[in-house]
């Protein structure tokens, strides 16, 4: 999307049972914001979208930044069966460049019993990626888990950690005191989203990890810098 441009996002319900889709850290009009029985006005109550019917979310982002949607019905039932994902908001006349705007989207396996094997980008196992010495990519980290807290992303080279500079959290870009380079080391929150730049000055195998708070490897991306 783009800040400053309407949009309208049509939800098809073909489940056998109720949803609703939630447009995570947004600011939109209460009606649209997808929470059933609370979001709307006073004789404009959202309802829940019923099986085969539709709603459509009609919102102006206001600022760039990275968001999420999820459900806000049976949410973590129905988050766990697939329904999330993240929202990218780009600035008016910028385009999208997927090699070097990356969004690394932290989830929970579909359908999985016990919350402790985490996904990123769909897979434990994601495929490794090649970048470039001297070129800037931003990372979107986006932590969508309905279950573990406190997970930590990690930018490795070998066993040394790297840095990267702080430039946003939850779709609000940082102040100058706070957009700073840092240890490439970042505690996660469920639902929270963190955005970091990183430009490799060497060639080489580096490593984004996801941990857990007592060191667990749980998902791994390998990064080829040529």
């Amino acid at each position: 999307l783009r800040r400053d441009e309407p949009v309208g996002i049509t939800v098809v319900n073909e489940l056998r049972e109720a949803t609703a889709v939630h447009w995570h850290g947004i600011e939109l009009d209460s009606y649209y914001d997808g929470v059933p029985g609370f979001a709307g006005h006073p004789g404009r109550i959202a309802s829940v979208i019923a099986p085969g019917d539709s709603f459509e979310a009609r919102f102006t982002p206001p600022r760039a930044g990275t968001f999420m949607y999820h459900p806000h019905a049976d949410e973590v039932r129905q988050q766990q069966a697939g329904l999330s994902g993240a929202i990218v908001v780009l600035e008016p006349g910028a385009t999208f460049n997927p090699e070097q705007d990356i969004v690394l989207l932290v989830s929970v396996p579909r359908r999985a019993s016990d919350g402790a094997t985490v996904f990123l980008n769909g897979t434990s196992t994601p495929p490794a990626r090649d970048w470039r010495v001297g070129v800037r990519y931003r990372l979107r980290v986006v932590n969508i888990h309905t279950f573990r807290p406190s997970m930590i992303a990690r930018l490795v080279r070998d066993s040394t950690l790297l840095t990267w500079r702080a430039i946003a959290k939850d779709g609000m870009d940082l102040p100058a005191d706070q957009a700073t380079v840092r240890p490439a080391r970042q505690q996660l929150g469920n639902g929270e989203a963190y955005d970091f730049e990183f430009t490799p000055n060497a060639p080489g195998d580096i490593l984004f990890t996801v941990r857990s708070g007592a060191g667990d490897l749980l998902a791994a991306m390998p990064i080829r810098v040529r």
